[in-house]
């Protein structure tokens, strides 16, 4: 996490730029094309004729969001929550949801918070 602090104009601002960029780049979707919306789909439990997806992957994936969601980026609060809820049943549909969140935040990498 990276804090700046301006003096003059009292103000500060909190992000977490480089984190977003090394899980972004770790997961391959650094090139990715960039979303306006973090989660467009309605997701469900696996069914048992659904595929099912690497369960390591999905959860390193959720990991790595959810600590820049607690910290600075609580605009993608609702997606990793709503996408962690199905941890033990992931899916494809799941898997897709969640580079649909990484195609966000590689469009978002450059948002702050911001204090005054």
């Amino acid at each position: 996490m990276t804090i700046e602090r301006n003096q003059e104009h009292g103000t500060i601002y909190i992000h977490q730029d480089s984190h977003i960029r090394m899980i972004v780049a770790t997961f391959g979707m650094d090139l990715s094309r960039p979303l306006a919306i973090r989660m467009a789909m309605k997701i469900h439990k696996r069914k048992a004729d659904n595929q099912a997806c690497y369960p390591t992957i999905c959860h390193s994936i959720i990991g790595s969001l959810m600590y820049a969601m607690t910290s600075t980026r609580p605009d993608v609060a609702y997606a990793i929550g709503a996408l962690s809820r199905y941890n033990h049943h992931l899916s494809i549909e799941h898997m897709i949801a969640l580079k649909c969140v990484f195609r966000y935040v590689n469009g978002m990498k450059d948002w702050q918070l911001h204090s005054e």
